[in-house]
């Protein structure tokens, strides 16, 4: 039950925070001597989906009463718009995901491929403090290109998706409220996915899968304010230094 209650934190603390969830959890599992159990992996996703949603209920709600015809004509317009964009966004990550998703635990397994994946992070996370290239077309779907970049462990999906929308251009509230909203698709799909093997859980699984969610669930309400606060005081990229180290560690010691 430790452990259980070791995967869901990590999962929580590191969903959010642009650090990579799947890379930390790869160590993880690599330091305990097994596979991933990326059923159990995708129910901490659950956690922290719930999380996104209670953290963003007023700008969901919303969005939902745009999208619902219930506000005026011009704030229906830009809720279904933006609605639009967060589809569109995530075709590139369900695409990569279809290809790709098989192949999963070889990422998973090789030390090496983690190291470059949170080499690639850290300077994500560089370049979006440091660096501008305003786009006005197409910006949403550019950062639903990046995100895709994400499912490779190692590379975090907060990281690409938030220091892309800065290099884009979007304002430091917007690219984060942008970034979880595609979370809640590309997560919520993941769960999806894996719901016909959860769905088959004994009750000794049961009680596991609900530790699980909590604990992921309130890691993550913890990972998403503090981050908020990061990205607000421009502090965000000092996590760059931390994917760094673990880089190193992950490609000489593991």
């Amino acid at each position: 039950m430790l452990e259980i209650i070791l995967l869901g934190f990590i999962q929580g603390i590191t969903e959010f925070l642009p650090i990579s969830s799947s890379g930390h959890l790869a160590i993880f599992h690599l330091l305990l001597g097994d596979h991933p159990v990326l059923t159990l992996d995708v129910l901490a996703h659950l956690g922290t989906l719930m999380a996104i949603i209670w953290f963003f209920r007023h700008d969901l709600f919303f969005l939902a009463r745009g999208v619902l015809g219930k506000a005026s004509k011009k704030i229906a317009k830009e809720q279904r718009w933006l609605l639009v964009r967060l589809i569109l966004a995530n075709l590139p990550i369900m695409v990569v995901g279809l290809f790709l998703g098989h192949r999963l635990p070889l990422f998973f397994a090789n030390s090496k491929f983690l190291a470059i994946g949170f080499w690639c992070t850290a300077l994500l996370l560089v370049l979006g403090r440091f660096w501008r290239f305003p786009v006005d077309r197409g910006r949403f779907f550019l950062i639903g290109v990046c995100q895709a970049l994400a499912i490779v462990p190692g590379i975090s999906r907060s990281a690409t998706t938030i220091a892309s929308g800065r290099i884009l251009g979007e304002s430091r509230e917007g690219a984060f409220k942008f970034s979880f909203f595609l979370g809640l698709i590309s997560i919520g799909g993941a769960v999806i996915y894996e719901a016909p093997q959860i769905v088959r859980f004994n009750n000794g699984q049961i009680r596991e899968a609900l530790v699980v969610v909590l604990v992921a669930f309130l890691s993550g309400l913890v990972a998403l304010k503090t981050l908020h606060r990061l990205l607000l005081s421009n502090k965000m990229w000092y996590l760059s230094f931390y994917c760094l180290i673990l880089g190193l560690a992950a490609f000489f010691l593991l």
